[in-house]
Formats: structure tokens, sequence, C-alpha cells
């Protein structure tokens, strides 16, 4: 006897193994183009595009619901598919951070409906929109097509199990899965773009934050912090809350002239979709008196997502080295580099490990 669907009770799937198995099959990767109302050229990476139909012909992709690339296009009425070749990835990245000027750089034209049309695809297919769908989390755009034509004579550029790839026939596609386990390689193509997207917003956190201290921004110092958040100094409590941390940054600003903070990288490790750790390298300069101390500092983070905003909800200032100009030379090579004015000398933070 043949059990009856109705009766039958949708089973729990782990979100994990559910991106793991459905890894196995490969997609293809497209970057959806538009320009907004503006004029300026907008675009989305996806990885789940398809033909739907040929008599109206249309063709479907199925965007995040919470991508902000999706917020931007979600309002045009006309769009261009451009499949990516195999040799575009540095493209395909590019056009799925938020650099604000991600276009800058990636060659291409304007169709005569004036979308972007990407050189050097392997095709492109230029739609009108036809009809937005819910679709649990994420939704379904059907795309009416208007022109369509082959670019190029390449290889696609390709999405399995969890990193980007390219067809070889005969060659299998990919190494099996034990021979590819690596940290986030079970993300469908469309986590892997949430991923970078969250990576260049904390980025933008972090800049944000030394804009608005350099500039005396104490309102744009708040922002960057959780309510709850807390800042230390080497390892030492010295403020909580976001106002709290304002008013230390001001009284810390009272006693200083101008300041530079320079970063360098910021190293993310993430705890699921709304949380991670991060370290900061920067370089500091900065007047004290008639004194300008310069040094290097290591900010050991913690960043939170809160109604769709970065955060800091927790950051420690570690001192790598600092000192007056004319003693960096000398204080960098000492056993206690840090060297503020008004203060004993102070070993590193992070004290250099003996030589084998």
């Amino acid at each position: 006897m043949r059990p009856d669907p109705t009766e039958m009770q949708p089973i729990k799937i782990d979100p994990k193994w559910y991106r793991q198995v459905l890894g196995q099959y490969p997609t293809g990767v497209c970057v959806v183009t538009a320009r907004n109302d503006r004029a300026e050229p907008i675009a989305m990476v996806v990885g789940s595009f398809t033909s739907v139909s040929l008599d109206p012909p249309l063709i479907a992709f199925f965007p995040d619901r919470g991508s902000s690339s999706w917020a931007k296009l979600r309002g045009c009425d006309a769009f261009c598919v451009n499949i990516m070749a195999a040799d575009q990835e540095d493209v395909c990245r590019k056009l799925a951070s938020k650099d604000p000027d991600k276009f800058v750089g990636v060659a291409h034209r304007l169709s005569p409906r004036g979308n972007p049309v990407l050189e050097d695809v392997v095709a492109w297919i230029e739609c009108e929109r036809y009809s937005i769908t819910d679709a649990g989390d994420h939704e379904m755009v059907l795309g009416q097509v208007l022109e369509l034509d082959i670019a190029g004579t390449g290889l696609p550029l390709l999405f399995f199990q969890g990193g980007y790839g390219r067809f070889s026939h005969p060659e299998p596609v990919a190494a099996p899965p034990e021979q590819t386990q690596r940290a986030g390689t079970d993300m469908d193509l469309d986590k892997r773009l949430q991923r970078l997207e969250a990576r260049a917003a904390i980025n933008d956190r972090v800049v944000d934050y030394f804009l608005a201290a350099d500039g005396d921004d104490l309102d744009g110092v708040a922002a960057s912090f959780t309510e709850s958040a807390s800042f230390r100094s080497s390892g030492a409590l010295v403020a909580s809350g976001r106002q709290g941390i304002a008013d230390f940054i001001r009284g810390a600003r009272r006693q200083m002239g101008l300041t530079v903070h320079t970063p360098h990288y910021v190293h993310l490790t993430f705890d699921g979709d709304d949380a991670a750790a991060g370290l900061v390298g920067a370089h500091l300069e900065l007047a004290f008196g008639d004194a300008t101390l310069f040094g290097a500092v290591r900010y050991v983070d913690r960043y939170v997502r809160e109604e769709g905003q970065w955060l800091i909800s927790a950051r420690d200032m570690r001192v790598i080295h600092m000192a007056p100009w004319l003693e960096v030379g000398t204080a960098f090579a000492s056993a206690t580099p840090v060297r503020w004015i008004g203060a004993p000398p102070a070993a590193s933070d992070f004290p250099r490990k003996p030589t084998i």
C-alpha cells in the first residue's frame, strides 16, 4: 500500500547537509546586469540560472531575498544575463563585492536597450522582467528574452562542490569530496556570494571607524559599535557601550592632535551567518603634544550583524610597537618597543618569538 502524501510530514533538513548534497550538481555562473534610474551599472552574480520556456521564450534565476545586490536590481524592468567564461573568476568576484566602483576596470558595452554586456563572456541574454514569484527565502524571477547571442567560443565558468571550476572532457570536473575538504567548501554559490558581501561590509565598517576617529566624528564612532559593545586596550577594559566608547574616544582625542590610522588587512573567521572574529592590522601616526608618534597596532575584534548591518561588538587594541619618530628605530629593535610619552617603556603585546 502506497503512503498517502497528504499524511506525510516534511522532515527537518540540516542546512549544511542540504548544501553539501545539492553541491554535487554543477551549475553555471552568470552575472545579471542592468542600469538603475541614475543610469549607473549594477550587477548580481547568480548560480541559479535556467531556461524555462520556448514559447514565449522565458528564462529564470532565483535571487536570495536578503541580497543587497538583488535589492538594487529588483526594480529594473529589463536586464542582461551574462554567462561567464572559465577565465573570468576574478571578474565574477569583483562584481560580487560591495565596491561602489565595482565596474571600474570591467570591460563592457551597452546593449541597444542600455544594459551592460560584459566583454569576453560565453553568451548573453537580454530580457524584460516577466514576473517575480515567492520561492521560500528566495524569489523566482522570470525574464522574457528580447535578444541573445553567443559571444565567444570558450568554456563556461562552473560552480561545483563549493568551488569554481571549468568543464574538461573527458577528465572529471572536480576531485572526490574527500580530496577537496576545506573550510567553506560546502557552501553553494549564493551562500559564498553572501559571505563575500559580508567580508566587504566588515571591511567597510573597519575603515568607517578609522575615518570617523581621525575626523573627530564621534557619532560615526558610536555608529560603528553595538549598543552593548566593549573596548579594551592591551586587554584592559576601558569603555563599555556605544556611548561609553564614544566618550572614551572623545577623551583620548583631547590629548592628541592629528591622527592617521592606515589599515592594511582584516583577517576574518566567521561563526555562522551573523557573527565573525577579526584581526585588523594597521599603522598609526599621531601628534601628542610637540611630538609625533609612529607605531603598529592590531585590533582583536568581534563583529555581529544586527538588522542587516555589521557592527563591532568587541574591540581590543593591542600595540606591536609605538614610539616618537626619532626613537622608532631603536625602540623597534629593543625588548620594550612600546614607548608612549609619559609612560615607562613596555613590552609588545605581540612579543617576538625566539629565533631558532
